[in-house]
């Protein structure tokens, strides 16, 4: 049926598809040619030899541990990053072109970090190394900046610099987590509840989840015991109660929410919209509270990057008394 469709068009609408690569050819051109796109290749240029220094002291001391990265590696890394961002933004000014510069260096940083093969690398630092970034560029070009408009081309200038493929082996991590834990799911629940107890002999304990540790938290609550206070990070809580996961606990006569086994104003659910594999719970469960944490890296760092946010250890320092 495809190929069908090919050819149909290939018979029907070559010469619209010949025009249309001419006008965008000759749209190219004229960007090229502006006055004033000349002018901001030739600051990004007069600046290339500054930014790559800096960004490689930087790096020396932070960003890549035991490992130094190679000048000629930030030298090829930057003039991509400039090449790809005035392809994707027409705007002429260079402080237009900030923001996205700022989110490819960072994102060539984090798939250098990953290219062991990892999904996501917990040692990479996002925040920091974006706000480093983010420096070196303001210090070297300056300006203004539109985070929204950088925010609309965050994801993709990830996928530009290779992050298609970390996120699809993040997806797999996390379907492979879920299927050892719907087979093991009693022998996993034994060994969090001798952690419970042994923790509960020195006070009330405040059982804090991640990812798919949420979804067993809650459900170490429902099907044993409940826990003084519940904290669910980047989890998949409320995606697994739409699947019917919690279909044992009762549900609110109202507003057909699930009830959980927790006092109110002892659950919060803490979600990035960046995070992929994070949820809200409030729309599933009641006497839970969800909690945006902007984590500001993209998806798949951004589902691991919530230890590094201090908004998360003061969410977590309130809920416990």
């Amino acid at each position: 049926m495809a190929a069908m469709l090919l050819d149909v068009r290939a018979d029907g609408a070559a010469d619209d598809a010949h025009d249309r690569a001419s006008r965008a050819m000759a749209a190219r051109a004229a960007l090229v040619a502006n006055p004033e796109t000349e002018r901001r290749a030739a600051r990004l240029s007069a600046a290339l030899d500054d930014m790559v220094i800096d960004l490689h002291k930087m790096s020396a001391t932070f960003v890549d541990g035991p490992d130094p990265i190679p000048l000629t590696w930030f030298r090829d890394a930057v003039t991509q990053a400039i090449a790809d961002a005035s392809n994707t933004q027409t705007q002429p000014d260079v402080e237009d072109l900030l923001e996205t510069l700022q989110w490819a260096i960072t994102s060539a940083l984090s798939k250098r970090r990953a290219a062991l093969g990892a999904p996501f690398d917990s040692d990479f630092r996002w925040q920091d190394t974006f706000a480093r970034v983010g420096d070196v560029l303001d210090r070297r070009l300056g300006g203004s900046r539109s985070i929204g408009r950088a925010g609309k081309r965050a994801m993709t200038a990830a996928m530009r610099l290779g992050v298609r493929k970390r996120v699809m082996q993040t997806m797999a991590f996390a379907v492979g987590d879920i299927i050892v834990y719907t087979q093991h799911r009693e022998q996993i629940l034994d060994r969090v509840d001798a952690a419970v107890k042994d923790a509960a002999r020195h006070g009330n304990v405040c059982l804090v989840g991640h990812s798919l540790g949420g979804v067993i938290g809650l459900d170490y609550c429902f099907s044993r015991h409940p826990v003084s206070n519940l904290a669910t990070v980047g989890s998949q809580v409320g995606l697994f109660a739409e699947w019917g996961f919690f279909d044992m606990a009762p549900r609110d006569a109202h507003t057909g929410k699930l009830i959980p086994p927790l006092p109110v104003d002892t659950w919060i659910n803490m979600y990035d919209p960046n995070d992929l594999l994070s949820f809200y719970a409030e729309s599933c469960f009641t006497n839970v509270h969800d909690v945006l944490v902007n984590t500001r890296a993209p998806f798949p760092d951004s589902h691991s990057e919530y230890w590094r946010c201090e908004d998360v250890y003061a969410q977590l320092a309130a809920l416990i008394p």
